[in-house]
């Protein structure tokens, strides 16, 4: 259906946004569903006749398991990491989180650092986050593949996206001038900075910066008008 599921990190503050699928390229995409603290994002693009991957909701994922980490690169290569899931706790009441430890990738001289997570059966199990960690306990399951650690999110937590309705906030296309957008965040942001410096100086010091402003501007106009008389 066009439905896409990534890391909430990769949509941040995203004003346009193009996918690409092989030589397939979707320029209308919509933010369907949000959830930060999940690190999640549900998007929708004009596909059809495209195969997903299968989603797994019931079957209990249990450490020791064996995964397989799809990724990307920097440079949009697909990566493949084997992993094993070394320990699965639970956050709050709605959030079931594994770590993975992975192996070196294959397919690619890169290790995964995102994306799905598969079982042996090619199933999806969950989806990896950077933003949620586990508690700090002892390990269920002894490290052994000295890769990357992960932690993924399992599906049963992610179905709650997918079936709540969100905004649905379309984008605009990637190719959109954005110099405006650019120009009043920017101008946002510094304005913001020198108030919070400011309010660190203290009342005196600032005081002081408006007094040194004003004269400032008074001697700029003055030497402005002796130039034009002396001019004349």
């Amino acid at each position: 259906e066009g439905r896409i599921i990534t890391n909430a990190l990769v949509m941040k503050d995203a004003y346009s946004a193009e996918v690409f699928r092989g030589r397939d390229q979707y320029e209308e995409v919509v933010i369907l569903n949000r959830r930060e603290d999940l690190d999640l994002v549900l998007l929708q693009v004009k596909a059809t006749n495209v195969t997903p991957f299968g989603l797994d909701f019931e079957s209990e994922v249990k450490p020791g398991e064996r995964v397989i980490v799809v990724g990307n690169t920097a440079g949009s290569d697909t990566t493949f990491s084997e992993g094993l899931i070394t320990s699965i706790n639970s956050i709050g009441n709605t959030i079931d989180l594994a770590e993975i430890e992975t192996s070196k990738s294959l397919l690619s001289y890169r290790r995964s650092k995102d994306g799905p997570v598969l079982n042996t059966d090619g199933k999806l199990i969950g989806i990896t986050t950077s933003v949620i960690t586990r508690p700090r306990e002892g390990d269920a399951i002894p490290k052994a593949y000295y890769g990357e650690k992960l932690n993924a999110i399992l599906m049963p937590s992610i179905e709650p996206l997918m079936t709540t309705p969100g905004n649905g906030d379309r984008l605009h296309p990637a190719r959109t001038r954005v110099w405006s957008q650019w120009f009043i965040y920017t101008i946002k942001t510094a304005a913001i900075s020198a108030l919070i410096v400011l309010y660190g100086l203290g009342f005196p010091k600032i005081l002081a910066i408006i007094i040194a402003f004003i004269l400032l501007i008074a001697l700029i106009q003055w030497l402005y008008f002796k130039l034009i008389r002396s001019g004349k």
